[in-house]
């Protein structure tokens, strides 16, 4: 246990006994090799990562006689099959061998019954959509059967297959392809380095299994639920830390169903200074600016600047803010206007100061 035995140490150990009651013989059993090509057949991958699981009663015996003949310096029989696996599996799988991150990691476990197991790196995706209109769906509704809990009947997502955008990223997207539910995450901050478009919250899909990462992304519709339309897709190879707020600059088209002159929206939006209070008292300070206001007749045409976490509908006063966050003040009160249209024109990848 000095070192790691060569393959004529091996070889030659077998002609003294059938089975070793440490290793059990596993780098003589050559089927193995070929369990894990066959496990690993299906998955596209580029990087991949090799691991060992031992039973109990083998990494027990293995301190035993560590301990009895006072070995320091020695190779686990852990790292020993590691090795052993990784030098059978180079030569015959096309790909780059990666401890960081692989795509997949091929597990011998001989924990119990043997198995070849695969576990896939954890998979991002990530949009940015359009909401066209205030009442289009993204959010899905509680799942009638556990309340939100999690069951087998919403694949433990607590979500509702109704519709929204949120219960297509759920339930249609994974079979779409072949995939597991992912897990959303909508982003009050995006990641740095990052393209910004469209006026929603960026939604990132962490899936735990995808056969086929180079299509995932292409196969996301763009108009996947009402009023929904999705501007960016892209895949991410690394873990998303939100780390960066950004603006967005809009133009708002409304029916005024009350006379409000230029001068009076523009002294409603004030300083421009938004307070935003989540569910669990979190707080956070933006800003949304009136920039340009003309108004004819009953209709409102507004250019407005804002930070991404501000709902644009609910800082208008068309809709009222959700319940995961309340935003105040608004520009126009309840029946004081009609959204007719909203348009992002621009949206500026920059920092802006978080307070």
């Amino acid at each position: 246990m000095i070192s790691e035995p060569s393959d004529d140490a091996l070889r030659e150990a077998k002609s003294f006994r059938s089975t070793c009651s440490l290793c059990h013989s596993i780098p003589f059993r050559e089927e193995l090799v070929e369990d894990a090509l066959v496990t690993c057949s299906p998955y596209s991958f580029r990087t991949y990562g090799i691991s060992v699981r031992m039973d109990t009663t083998s990494l027990k015996k293995e301190e035993e006689i560590v301990v009895k003949y006072k070995i320091t310096d020695y190779i686990t029989l852990k790292k020993a099959l590691r090795s052993h696996f990784k030098k059978k599996l180079s030569k015959q799988i096309n790909g780059k061998l990666e401890v960081v991150r692989p795509d997949i990691n091929i597990v011998f476990d001989f924990s119990g019954p043997f198995k070849v197991k695969i576990y896939e790196r954890s998979y991002l995706i990530r949009l940015n959509y359009i909401k066209y209109l205030p009442y289009s769906k993204v959010n899905a509704m509680l799942c009638p059967v556990c309340n939100g809990r999690g069951c087998a009947k919403c694949k433990y997502t607590g979500r509702a297959n109704d519709g929204s955008f949120e219960s297509f990223l759920i339930y249609d997207l994974p079979s779409l392809l072949n995939s597991t539910a992912p897990r959303l995450t909508w982003a009050l901050r995006d990641i740095e380095g990052s393209t910004i478009s469209g006026n929603g919250y960026t939604v990132y899909l962490d899936f735990r299994s995808v056969y086929d990462h180079l299509r995932a992304p292409l196969m996301i519709p763009q108009n996947p639920s009402a009023g929904i339309t999705v501007v960016l897709s892209q895949s991410l190879y690394c873990t998303a830390e939100m780390v960066r707020d950004f603006k967005i600059i809009a133009k708002v088209e409304l029916t005024l169903k009350v006379d409000l002159t230029e001068d009076e929206i523009r002294m409603r939006a004030g300083n421009g200074e938004l307070t935003i209070t989540g569910i669990e008292g979190k707080i956070w300070k933006k800003t949304a600016k009136v920039l340009k206001v003309k108004v004819i007749d009953n209709r409102a045409e507004l250019l407005i600047e804002v930070d991404s976490g501000v709902n644009l509908y609910s800082w208008i006063g068309i809709k009222n803010a959700p319940d995961s966050k309340i935003v105040k003040p608004e520009l126009f009160y309840e029946n004081e206007a009609l959204l007719n249209r909203i348009d992002v024109l621009n949206v500026e990848d920059k920092p802006v100061r978080i307070l």
